[in-house]
């Protein structure tokens, strides 16, 4: 849908990105089930979605996402939530994955990360600029690191926001809305397996 388009554009996502890595989700809410709503859905290893628009924000499973890229890569990028995974998509302008990426789409899921984390020789954290951050940091280097694997954090390169996302819309000086094409796929309820979400 035009909206759900025109919201990723507003934060500095492309219809691309969001094609790539996104779906659109169509639910009914158990407080509204006459309405249906729908938001952009990013797939997560809890069998669910985490749900986005400019009025939704919550999943419907929790858990971590995993994004393998190259077969032999040993290095793995972590973020927070994934409009900063795919805001670094946009700023790197990448086509392909060089490395694994992991999601945790929260930081409540990072005990769930780590040991796919660990199973790499880097270890590079895009995490919020903020103490939630700063603690998944420190867990992370302190399950993590060893002679084999290293820890190096980049949040330095948005130092002065919130996160990459928050960082992404202060550099794009005109939102990238102009193209409406339709939305990568319609799933409904009944092909994700979710009939309601709470």
């Amino acid at each position: 849908r035009k909206s759900l388009l025109r919201y990723a554009a507003e934060r500095g996502i492309s219809k691309e990105s969001l094609d790539r890595y996104c779906v659109q989700i169509t639910y009914h809410s158990v407080y509204s089930p006459h309405l249906k709503h729908t938001a952009i859905g990013f797939a997560n290893q809890g069998g669910g979605y985490v749900l986005r628009s400019r009025s939704i924000k919550k999943c419907s499973a929790s858990g971590i996402s995993i994004i393998k890229g190259d077969d032999k890569a040993d290095t793995v990028i972590v973020f927070e939530g994934f409009f900063d995974f795919l805001s670094w998509i946009e700023d790197q302008g990448m086509d392909e994955l060089p490395c694994d990426v992991c999601v945790l789409n929260s930081v409540s899921n990072l005990k769930r990360a780590l040991e796919f984390l660990s199973a790499h020789r880097e270890i590079h954290l895009y995490l919020d600029n903020d103490r939630a951050g700063a603690d998944a940091a420190a867990q992370i280097e302190c399950f993590c690191v060893n002679d084999e694997t290293r820890v190096v954090s980049m949040s330095h390169l948005f130092d002065g926001y919130k996160d990459y996302n928050e960082m992404l819309i202060a550099k794009t000086s005109t939102h990238k809305s102009n193209s409406y094409g339709n939305f990568i796929t319609n799933r409904c309820p009944e092909q994700t397996g979710q009939d309601q979400l709470g």
